[in-house]
């Protein structure tokens, strides 16, 4: 399991977990959820949704991955059944 913490100064604003369901294969798929806390004072709702990256290279480095999870973070079409 992958987690991404996000923090604006010492604060987390942000979790991403990413685990990988093809038995770490060398071409993976990963299910991936993200939460985001509120701040209404910049108008950012919170969120919480789950969604997929598939054929992910996994023999890469895990920026590729971790650019790939805030893709699917700001993504218009997000997956939320689960």
């Amino acid at each position: 399991m992958l987690t991404v913490v996000v923090y604006v100064n010492e604060t987390p604003v942000a979790k991403a977990l990413a685990g990988n369901m093809s038995d770490l294969a060398d071409v993976s798929d990963y299910k991936v959820r993200v939460v985001e806390h509120g701040a209404p004072d910049l108008d950012v709702a919170a969120s919480d949704f789950t969604g997929w990256i598939r054929n992910h290279p996994r023999r890469t480095s895990v920026w590729h991955l971790v650019r790939k999870i805030a893709e699917v973070a700001t993504s218009e079409r997000r997956d939320t059944d689960g």
